[in-house]
């Protein structure tokens, strides 16, 4: 997985971070805002992480869609073994783990199709819970700003933030 970024000045003390990860001829980016005294010299590893992982994602439907079903299944085990076990606070209601379960039965049981469809399906919502255990918020839309430079906390920094979306 190749794995770039790009730092660009925002305002004052603001830089937008876009990390973009590619691999297979698909390629995804997150984009950050992070503010500080000094412009950062690297992207944050929860963005890495989750370019990494929504790759394997796109790959994987690609994959499926193409009829390539073993290659689905590969990425989406990629993906969600990238992804890692900690992508969600403790207080979570988390079914993904009895569908991953049922994704794999569906495959020792010959469903590969059905298997890789609900594995994918795993790795888009887990996706979602590290986007929002992060504080990142995943979108289509990568270059509406208004959110991402909000001071939720009222501490005066707005922090990191990031929208994702595959890159065309």
């Amino acid at each position: 997985m190749d794995v770039t970024h790009t730092v660009d000045a925002t305002g004052k003390q603001a830089w937008r971070v876009t990390t973009t990860a590619a691999h297979n001829g698909v390629t995804c980016s997150v984009f950050e805002t992070i503010t500080g005294h000094r412009a950062p010299d690297q992207p944050s590893p929860e963005a890495v992480k989750l370019a990494e992982v929504l790759v394997w994602l796109e790959l994987g439907e690609g994959k499926l869609e193409s009829g390539e079903t073993v290659e689905a299944i590969v990425a989406g085990l990629d993906g969600v073994e990238r992804l890692g076990e900690v992508y969600a606070g403790p207080d979570v209601d988390d079914d993904t783990f009895g569908q991953l379960e049922l994704a794999k039965k569906s495959i020792a049981e010959g469903e590969r199709e059905l298997g890789a469809e609900i594995m994918l399906h795993v790795l888009d919502e887990r996706a979602s819970l590290y986007a929002r255990y992060h504080d990142v918020m995943r979108g289509d839309v990568a270059d509406d700003d208004e959110d991402m430079d909000d001071d939720d906390d009222g501490d005066g920094d707005a922090g990191a933030s990031a929208a994702i979306a595959p890159a065309e």
